[in-house]
């Protein structure tokens, strides 16, 4: 099996401007009442949504078909389907999540398989991620706005500090790959390295511990797995912990502001009250699951006014039942095991770890319509690889083009 390619589906628009408008969907919700972009005349999620679906018809109409493994998300929203149709008394909550989850969620988990199959594609995806890491970060940093209810913890104006935090140190963790993976300057990757270390300097500002955490999981989860490091697996992991090292002394040594004291109390153990109200929320939705182990229906969960129960497996179980999340726990665990196989450059690397960065996340916050960075990581996994192979004559001709086949068969008869 061969990797795609840049073929025309990856030319023009869909070399830039597809793989960008879906970087920008992602955090779309967390970003357009920002400063950034609060000035845009229209809705931004509905407007990158546009693209993206414009940019996707452009690619199948002009790169051909998808690989087979785009059946993928259609079965698994194939199973959602039946959550959709049992709610018992439908809401204005329960009505808008169906229709979110059967829109922009089923587009950012089939726009993959046609915006970022391409080498050039995924480069420029994940550039338009570490963009808007640094736009956000620059924003906390130069225009910051302290949270009203935690004074010395702050926030990118019209957003909150988990969003901000996510958008900051998901670019850390492409640069902090960048950084180990083989390929780039000596210079450059301790550049990328550098700037890793201060964007997660950043993002502590806002107090927000999760992204932190999913962080250092997703970093460690990868140099462990991933097969782009099998032949220097030790000395990626010493790297990688050199980094951590120099960066958290740094901040310890450094005068501590509210939000990096609160991490720190999170990860000594003195955590305050998130994780046990959480932990009461999800000891809530675990008796609802067993008191109906077939689910209620999309957008029925409703905890003291809280809409979700700030963990996937948990929504999923209580809501859409026990077949659907064994399901979803399988194609989470088909895609770690793959992704961790075909991490063999930089950006597949980044993917797998973009993936796993986002699960984390996705088990302590938001809500599966929230979490779209998981949903367009744990299907690109699928869309990407080096062994992955094309159904489309034209991404088999950029692979193999006639000159190079002629001069292998001139060789073969030669011999």
């Amino acid at each position: 099996m061969r990797d795609i390619g840049d073929t025309s589906a990856s030319r023009g628009g869909n070399a830039l401007f597809g793989p960008l408008s879906l970087a920008l969907l992602i955090w779309a919700g967390s970003l357009k009442e920002t400063p950034l972009f609060a000035w845009v005349p229209v809705d931004l999620t509905l407007a990158s949504a546009a693209a993206v679906a414009v940019f996707t018809l452009d690619s199948r109409l002009r790169g051909g078909a998808a690989t087979k493994a785009v059946a993928a998300p259609l079965l698994v929203f194939m199973l959602f389907l039946p959550a959709a149709v049992i709610v018992p008394a439908p809401t204005e909550a329960s009505t808008s999540k169906v229709l979110t989850l059967f829109t922009i969620s089923l587009l950012l988990a089939v726009t993959p398989f046609y915006l970022l199959r391409a080498p050039r594609q995924r480069t420029a995806f994940l550039i338009a991620l570490v963009g808007f890491g640094l736009l956000s970060a620059a924003n906390l940093v130069f225009a910051p706005t302290e949270v009203s209810n935690s004074p010395g913890r702050f926030v990118v104006e019209g957003s909150n500090t988990i969003a901000v935090s996510r958008i900051v140190l998901a670019a850390a963790v492409i640069l902090l790959i960048a950084a180990t993976v083989r390929g780039l300057k000596l210079a450059l990757r301790v550049l990328t390295a550098i700037l890793a270390v201060a964007l997660t300097a950043v993002a502590t500002l806002t107090g927000s511990r999760g992204p932190l955490i999913a962080l250092l999981l997703a970093v460690g989860v990868t140099v462990i797995t991933a097969s782009v490091y099998r032949k220097y697996r030790v000395r990626a992991v010493l790297g990688l912990a050199a980094v951590a090292g120099v960066g958290g002394w740094y901040l310890l040594q450094s005068s501590q502001t509210a939000g990096l004291a609160r991490i720190i109390s999170a990860l000594t153990g003195d955590a305050g009250s998130g994780p046990d109200v959480r932990a009461a929320i999800w000891s809530y939705t675990y008796e609802l699951f067993l008191a109906q182990p077939f689910g209620s229906g999309w957008g029925t969960f409703d905890y003291f006014g809280t809409p979700y129960p700030h963990n996937l497996l948990l929504e999923v179980a209580v809501e859409a039942g026990i077949l659907v999340l064994i399901a979803v726990v399988c194609l989470l665990v088909m895609s770690l095991v793959r992704g961790a196989r075909e991490a063999v450059d930089w950006q597949t690397t980044a993917m797998l770890s973009l993936f796993v960065f986002a699960f984390a996340n996705a088990m302590v916050s938001s809500d599966i319509n929230g979490n779209r960075l998981l949903l367009v990581t744990a299907f690109a996994i699928w869309a990407v690889g080096k062994r992955q192979e094309s159904t489309n004559p034209v991404d088999r001709e950029v692979a193999d083009p006639p000159r190079m086949r002629s001069v292998a068969t001139r060789g073969a008869h030669s011999g």
